[in-house]
């Protein structure tokens, strides 16, 4: 469900905002790259230095960073 809301609803809520602020071509390509990007790996580093699931950190990284491969070019297609 999280991968969902930030693979494909977030790229989906920001092209819109920057739809309604007038934003067109390179400059919504761009605002739809940056909302479409996966986890950052330092998540990781946080969860495991502060006692937290590094384990399930990880495996949640490497699912979207593999499913961000897919949905990105999607996006960006969508956009353009």
């Amino acid at each position: 469900m999280t991968c969902f809301l930030k693979l494909a609803a977030m790229p989906a809520i920001a092209v819109s905002i920057g739809h309604f602020c007038g934003l067109s071509g390179i400059n919504l390509a761009v605002v739809a790259c940056c909302a479409s990007v996966p986890a950052s790996s330092n998540s990781y580093v946080l969860a495991r230095q502060m006692g937290g699931n590094a384990p399930l950190m990880a495996q949640i990284l490497t699912f979207e960073t593999a499913l961000a491969a897919l949905t990105m070019p999607i996006v960006l297609g969508l956009v353009s």
